[in-house]
């Protein structure tokens, strides 16, 4: 084999590992970045033109809608602190029990282990108004499937201006799912802030035995290589 030939094999080889590692997110505008001509309920701005320092409340953003019943969606373009991502970011506010922000975003997923990431921020120094908590429900129900987990901190308790959020978590079934980001603390009228969420499948790692015979045929390859050039 050529030395041309092997270089075409090794690159071969190490492309199949990291296939089995390599994922993208599931989610549609999952940075909320996504403009849209779109009216907000509390100031009346569009999503499309919206400019820094500006931010407005919506029933629906692309990919997410807000919980029926509940306070809307608060996007921030860079109003109180920098986006993480680009421009917009999520305040999800605490307003009472009655009215806690809450959007969710419905997703078709197969049984299998992911993980979600996304990246945090409290926005008060109280020790209860800046909650957000997480839980995947079956699609257009209240059947609850997975209790993702919580996150409540003071502001003056960030170790940066943004921390990320790591949940992993298993389904059973495939099916339609809703994932569900919620507020919840004290009535403030103030809350987290979310941006950057990712929905990632737990890489499937290949066979051991498959590994072992590509990274097998490598050594041979350039053992012979070797002995033939002296």
């Amino acid at each position: 084999m050529k030395k041309k030939q092997l270089s075409i094999f090794v690159m071969g080889v190490f492309l199949l590992i990291g296939a089995s590692t390599a994922s993208a997110s599931l989610l549609v505008n999952g940075d909320f970045d996504m403009r849209a001509d779109i009216t907000g309920t509390r100031r009346h701005l569009n999503l499309a033109t919206m400019s820094s320092g500006q931010w407005d409340i919506f029933a629906a953003i692309p990919g997410w809608t807000a919980g029926a019943g509940k306070a809307g969606i608060e996007i921030q373009y860079d109003s109180f602190i920098d986006s993480h991502s680009s421009d917009f970011y999520v305040e999800l506010d605490t307003k009472g029990p009655d009215f806690l922000s809450s959007m969710y975003q419905t997703i078709h997923l197969t049984a299998g282990n992911y993980s979600i990431s996304w990246m945090y921020h409290a926005r008060t120094n109280g020790a209860d108004g800046n909650g957000i908590q997480g839980f995947i429900n079956r699609s257009g129900t209240s059947e609850l499937v997975v209790d993702l987990g919580s996150v409540s901190k003071k502001r003056s308790e960030m170790s940066a201006l943004w921390e990320e959020v790591v949940w992993d978590f298993s389904l059973a079934d495939e099916g339609d799912y809703d994932l569900w980001f919620e507020a919840f603390g004290i009535e403030n009228t103030l809350g987290g802030y979310i941006d950057s969420v990712k929905l990632e499948a737990a890489p499937v790692p290949l066979p051991s035995t498959l590994l072992l015979f590509g990274t097998g045929m490598v050594g041979i390859i350039c053992s012979r290589l070797r002995k033939r050039d002296l």
